[in-house]
Parts: C-alpha cells; sequence; structure tokens
C-alpha cells in the first residue's frame, strides 16, 4: 500500500525496500498505472551502494537523498531495470525502528517534473515520516500478536484423553479481548491404572491477569496429581501456593477422580467454593453433588470436603462455570440464565451422549445471550459409557 500510495503522486515508480533475514531485502513495488511486484533481493554492500547503505542506518529526521546513475546501476536487475529512463532516483528512509537502523526505505523513480514543485522533498519527507510510522506501528502489532499467540498456545486447555469405560466432552468459550483464553479453564490428566485426574476451575477475573494465574493453577496441579490423589489435600496445597504468591485473586475449583469399574464410573470431587456438579441420570432425573467448600486462596483456615457419587451407563456429570448460570439475556440484561434453566436444558438431554448434552447446553445458552457479551464459560462433562 505505501507503494502504490506513494506511485500515485510522488513517482511513476516505487521501491519499499525492508530489511530482512540472511542479507536480503524484501521489496514491493508499484509502477503507474497499477504495475505491482513483490519478492527478495540480496543487500547490496555499502562500498558499492553507498547513499542506499547510509539511508538504511540514518537515525534522524528521513532526509531525501539522489541516487547517482551508476549506483542504480548496481542494484540487482528485478530493481534496476525497473527505474531505466527515468530522470531522477532519490531514496529516502521510512524513519528509525526500536532497534537499531530504520524500518525501511522507499526508492522512488520520477521520469517527468515534479508534481508537487519546489515542495516535492518537504511532501516526500512528510509522506516517508507518515509511512514509517504506519509501518512502525503494524511491525509492533505485529510481534505482539505473536507472543500472544505464544502465551495461547501453553495456556489453552487441550482435548481430554480417551479412557476405557468414560468420555469427556468439554466447551471451553473465553469471554472476548485479547486472549483467546481467560480465567476459566478445566484439564483431564490420565493416570496409569486407568482411572483419571480432573479438574474444572474458575480465577476471579479476566483478560491478561487471570489467564497467567490461570496458567499457574493448571501447572501447579498437573504437578501436584502426580504425587497426590486426595481431593482435599490438592485443594488445601493449592490454598497455600496462592496466598503465599500474593495474587488478590482467588478461584473457585472442583476436582477429583474418574474411576471405571465394574460397567459404571466411581467418580471422588472436592469442591473450593465452586457451583455444585450436577449429575443427568439416564432415567431423567438431574442430581446435585453436594460438595461443600470455601473458595481458594482467600483464607490460610479454607476448609474443603469430598463426595463420592457413581455413573451408571448413559448418566453424564457435568462440571461447569458460572459463565452459564449468568450468562444475561439477550433482551434483558438483568435476567440471567440461571439455575432453573440449566436444570431444564439437562433434563431434556437425559439419556443423551455427553457430546449431545453440551451440544444442547451450548446452543441453549447461545440463543439466550444472542449477539450479547459473557463471561469466561468452560463445561466439562464426564459419561459412563460401558
Amino acid at each position: 500500500m505505501i507503494a502504490e500510495l506513494a506511485a500515485s503522486a510522488l513517482a511513476e515508480t516505487v521501491f519499499v525496500l525492508l530489511p530482512t533475514t540472511r542479507g536480503r531485502w524484501e521489496w514491493w513495488s508499484c509502477e503507474r498505472p497499477s504495475a505491482h511486484g513483490h519478492g527478495r533481493i540480496r543487500r547490496v554492500p555499502a562500498q558499492v551502494a553507498p547513499v542506499l547503505a547510509a539511508t538504511f542506518v540514518a537515525t534522524g529526521k528521513p532526509q531525501v537523498a539522489p541516487v547517482p546513475a551508476p549506483e542504480v546501476a548496481t542494484l540487482p536487475s528485478v530493481v534496476a531495470d525497473r527505474f531505466a529512463g527515468h530522470a531522477e532516483v532519490a531514496v529516502v528512509s521510512l524513519g528509525p525502528n526500536s532497534g537499531s537502523g530504520v524500518t525501511g526505505a522507499l526508492l522512488l523513480g520520477r521520469k517527468a517534473d515534479p508534481e508537487f514543485g519546489a515542495e516535492q522533498g518537504r511532501a516526500v519527507v512528510e509522506f516517508a515520516k507518515a509511512a514509517g510510522t504506519a509501518l512502525a506501528n503494524a511491525q509492533r502489532y505485529a510481534r505482539q500478536e505473536e507472543a500472544t499467540r505464544g502465551l495461547e498456545t501453553t495456556l489453552r486447555p487441550v482435548d481430554p484423553p480417551e479412557l476405557d469405560g468414560a468420555r469427556f466432552e468439554t466447551w471451553y468459550e473465553p469471554a472476548a479481548g485479547v486472549l483467546a483464553v481467560g480465567g476459566d479453564f478445566y484439564d483431564v490428566l490420565a493416570h496409569d491404572d486407568g482411572s483419571a485426574f480432573l479438574v474444572l476451575g474458575d480465577i476471579c477475573g479476566k483478560g491478561a491477569e487471570a489467564a497467567a494465574l490461570t496458567g499457574r493453577v493448571r501447572h501447579a496441579l498437573t504437578a501436584l496429581a502426580m504425587v497426590e490423589r486426595d481431593g482435599r489435600t490438592l485443594l488445601r496445597l493449592l490454598n497455600e501456593l496462592l496466598i503465599a504468591g500474593g495474587s488478590s485473586r482467588f478461584a473457585t475449583l472442583v476436582l477429583g477422580t474418574a474411576r471405571p469399574s465394574d460397567g459404571g464410573v466411581g467418580l471422588t470431587l472436592a469442591s473450593g467454593g465452586h457451583p455444585a456438579p450436577l449429575i443427568v441420570r439416564r432415567g431423567g432425573v438431574v442430581e446435585e453433588v453436594t460438595v461443600p467448600g470455601t473458595l481458594v486462596g482467600i483464607s490460610p483456615q479454607a476448609r474443603f470436603a469430598e463426595a463420592e457419587v457413581r455413573l451408571e451407563r448413559g448418566d453424564v456429570c457435568l462440571l461447569y462455570t458460572d459463565g452459564i448460570t449468568e450468562a444475561r439475556n439477550r433482551h434483558d440484561q438483568t435476567e440471567l440464565f440461571g439455575d432453573d434453566r440449566l436444570r431444564a436444558v439437562l433434563a431434556t438431554a437425559a439419556g443423551q451422549p455427553a457430546r449431545e448434552v453440551v451440544r444442547r447446553l451450548r446452543q441453549a445458552v447461545r440463543d439466550w445471550l444472542g449477539s450479547s457479551a459473557h463471561d469466561d464459560i468452560a463445561v466439562l462433562a464426564v459419561e459412563c459409557s460401558d
């Protein structure tokens, strides 16, 4: 776009040169009326092209410098040939970047008199400054986006493993924001004995800070679950870790073990202030698993309890965050999805596999929300598949 804009008013032929790796420049060109080009060329040594080389190391205000015909001829043919027959070839930097040198250089070839007359030089400099600022912002954004994607890769939950006798289904939908991760999370880690550690939680808040603490909690639980199976002990250790870390944020979570046996799945669940898990029985009943517990990360005196339940074939246990029950109606923002509506949706899916249970819940919540914003949402469903 820089090349095209410059060619529309400042020159007949324009090349944008940007430094790249392995001693090369990447180039974009535009020739009137609309011929475009793009590629890479070798960098020309400073002793051969001194004017161009000086432009790439300049750190002050951009200045237009004429490029002598002999120097133009030393450039790779894909560039030099385009400037044949031009009355003047000039170069201007696109301004300094955050490191060393400049963001790039603009080569301008003119065949006729300058359109801005005596003000041509000032027009070129002002254009180069504006183009350089836009380019630097784009490069900075690209670096931030790359870093963001890298963070998301490490923080985003992964698909649950396969487990004989049990199936897992998930729904993960963070609130809108820069990161495609949030404060809600889940994990399922298979053990060698055929059981699996499972956890679903919600870090207070949303956005990058909540996502960072989510990463700490998940990594801590992954390590602790390798040496400790008791859910209450895991919650106590995590509570101590969060308090010692000095974070002002707290977490709610439910964790435990799924152990397939004798045609069913035994669940041992412990909770730290989290919404109670719900069991959708094959026969149509929706049961609440009462597991009292304190918020995690608030008090050294926190207390946690544990409950045991059993799933028979066709039963589904649903762990979920309050992004479900606190979803706001698209027509009336004061009306929440709520516990009763959640139970009613689950009851309609009784006897269905976990995938269908989660699908119906997702559809109901999305219909309720419409295009409205929502909090982070995480759902983990455990199905007895034997």
